[in-house]
């Protein structure tokens, strides 16, 4: 059950990459550059490459793969807040609205994936 989180981990990641991308193409309505967001993209799509990989190969190991993308998803996390921080000036209340809850929602799944990854069980 545990190692099924690398698998919710790389859906969650796919579709923050496809709402990224959806959010790229209304610069004038979430106030961020389309070539910010596609600067962005590529994080999401190699974390869910990661996991997905990491579910399907890492039958025993998977601890220390949920520790490696908890870790990436926090980093990711510290990125996006520099760039939110940023580009706050030109930033609509759509855009701060959507970076902050990326980023409340993949802060609480990275400390509740390093718990998981804590107990090995």
């Amino acid at each position: 059950m545990k190692q099924k989180l690398l698998l919710l981990d790389s859906i969650g990641a796919f579709f923050s990459g496809i709402s990224l991308y959806v959010v790229s193409q209304f610069e004038s309505i979430f106030g961020i550059s389309q070539q910010i967001c596609n600067q962005l993209i590529l994080f999401p799509f190699l974390f869910s490459l990661f996991s997905i990989s990491a579910y399907l190969w890492s039958k025993h190991q998977w601890p220390k793969y949920i520790k490696t993308i908890a870790l990436a998803n926090l980093l990711y996390c510290c990125l996006t807040t520099a760039i939110m921080l940023i580009n706050y000036g030109e930033l609509s209340f759509l855009g701060i609205s959507y970076f902050i809850i990326e980023i409340i929602i993949l802060s609480l799944l990275a400390f509740y994936e390093l718990k998981i990854a804590q107990r090995k069980n």
